[in-house]
């Protein structure tokens, strides 16, 4: 059993759409909050069976996330030296072939606020891993990618229907880190998976169908020289609908710098385009992190977003601010694992 419970004071200009501020408990400023079971059996050979269940938590109200018990994921599979394979709920590799080259790590103010989707899971889904010396592979493949979120205009379930294949090859030796994930989603699309219509609500479609398509292509780099390491990388989101076809290109710069083996900075910047339009948002993160004991910390995060005249990105993944309108946080806040 494991676990991580995030929660934190925080204030946020022009929350949810308005124009309004407001300060609130905010879970999952840095770390999202989770109860989790995990184990092995030992098959011999080398072989094992595998499996994970694990739940996301609103610590400030005792919720869960995701409107699922165990939202974050749930597989079961065989492992047999460098290979895995694994059924069930899964983590799709834009997560794990991403997040750890985000500096902000996929907290609030990160990579997540300017794409939900680089944060996606896949329903009734397949995933082969292969992990040695330094190389990573993964292939993943969804029959039914979302069986609760509603795709846009459409009622809950006619996501079960999308596909969603992606695959990802990584390298890490001697402080450098590589990475590079395709994925490609076939509708109906949800506003996550969309992603043009969360980043600019004017360009969300009215109904998503079975012929419209996302891909993403990351390529991201990281790079330790001594207590610091760099982080960056580039996205490509090309979305095809029956109305039309829209680019958008992400990039991101960062560095986490580990001052003391108790003190950690963090900073990151991260700016968004869609070709052809004044769809743009830029947002900035600073943060200060400081270890009571190996599983306690405690945080400080200060964010900014700046929105192009179509675009309306929050400071969060759970917000978004009024078109065209910038909006500010700032969370102080205490992670503890177990």
């Amino acid at each position: 059993m494991y676990g991580v419970i995030d929660v934190a004071v925080e204030h946020v200009t022009r929350f949810d759409r308005g124009n309004g501020s407001v300060t609130r408990l905010g879970p999952n400023n840095v770390y999202g909050s989770r109860l989790g079971f995990r184990g092995s059996e030992d098959l011999g050979g080398g072989r094992s069976v595998i499996f994970n269940l694990e739940m996301g938590l609103v610590p400030k109200n005792g919720g869960l996330t995701m409107q699922r018990v165990f939202g974050r994921e749930s597989s079961v599979g065989l492992r047999s030296g460098p290979h895995t394979l694994l059924a069930g709920r899964l983590l799709n590799p834009l997560i794990d072939g991403v997040n750890r080259f985000d500096p902000t790590v996929y907290a609030q103010q990160s990579l997540a606020s300017q794409d939900p989707g680089l944060v996606a899971r896949g329903d009734n889904a397949l995933r082969y891993l292969y992990h040695h010396d330094g190389i990573k592979a993964s292939l993943f493949y969804s029959l039914g990618v979302d069986e609760i979120a509603p795709p846009i205009g459409r009622a809950a379930g006619a996501a079960s229907r999308s596909k969603d294949v992606a695959a990802q090859l990584g390298y890490q030796r001697d402080g450098l880190a590589l990475s590079l994930v395709f994925d490609r989603t076939q509708g109906p699309l949800t506003v996550s998976q969309h992603g043009i219509g969360y980043l600019a609500p004017s360009l969300l479609p009215t109904r998503s169908d079975p012929g419209d398509r996302a891909r993403r292509i990351v390529a991201a780099a990281a790079y330790a020289w001594g207590p610091v390491e760099w982080r960056g990388g580039l996205r490509r989101l090309t979305v095809d609908t029956t109305a039309a076809r829209w680019n958008a290109d992400l990039w991101w710069l960062g560095a986490v710098y580990r001052a003391t083996p108790t003190t950690t900075f963090v900073a990151g910047l991260y700016d968004q385009q869609v070709r052809g339009l004044d769809v743009h948002a830029r947002s900035y993160v600073l943060s200060g992190q400081y270890r009571l004991s190996k599983r306690t910390l405690l945080y400080a995060n200060l964010s900014r977003v700046d929105n192009g005249r179509l675009t309306a990105i929050g400071t969060n993944t759970n917000l978004q601010a009024p078109t065209g309108r910038g909006s500010s946080g700032a969370q102080f806040g205490i992670s503890h694992f177990f």
